[in-house]
């Protein structure tokens, strides 16, 4: 009997073995509890993981836009070099309201930002323009020596004529 006597109590034949399983049920509660807890700070964490890269990407896109935009405003920085002698160009369309011609040579003809050019018509000086925006192929300037208005059509060349 007396072999039996701690057996009984570990399974609750006395107070004591009552208490040891309350004790124990806590812990086993404790434990549980602090697992949870672990496991939302870890669904937190891999939710802002999720949130970052998600950012990073858009962040990322709008770097290369942005960097495809700066590509094409180093093409407009403005030049010393003079226009090409033998440019030959026309006007092709105008607004006038703001001072703006546009022009059939660009970028591919020799045409940068800050050549001066004139405009002529039938050998006489129309305007001199100074060119404030390139493309491959077209070019626009803001007039600034204005004689006479300017006309579709009208030739622009890299020196007033004689």
């Amino acid at each position: 009997m007396r072999c039996l006597r701690p057996l009984l109590l570990l399974l609750g034949g006395c107070d004591r073995g009552e208490l040891w399983k309350q004790k124990f049920v806590q812990e086993v509660n404790y434990h549980y509890q602090t697992q949870q807890i672990k496991n939302a700070e870890i669904a937190a964490r891999d939710l802002e993981i999720e949130n970052l890269k998600t950012l990073n990407v858009s962040l990322e896109g709008r770097i290369g836009a942005l960097e495809k935009r700066v590509a094409g405003l180093e093409g407009n920085a403005p030049s010393s070099e003079p226009p090409p002698a033998d440019l030959q160009a026309r006007v092709t369309a105008m607004a006038l309201e703001v001072d703006l011609v546009v022009f059939s040579a660009g970028r591919d003809a020799g045409v940068a930002v800050g050549q001066e050019l004139w405009i002529h018509r039938e050998g006489q000086t129309v305007a001199k323009a100074v060119v404030d925006r390139v493309e491959a192929k077209w070019s626009a300037a803001k007039l600034k020596e204005k004689r006479l208005e300017p006309k579709i059509g009208d030739a622009v060349r890299a020196k007033p004529p004689p």
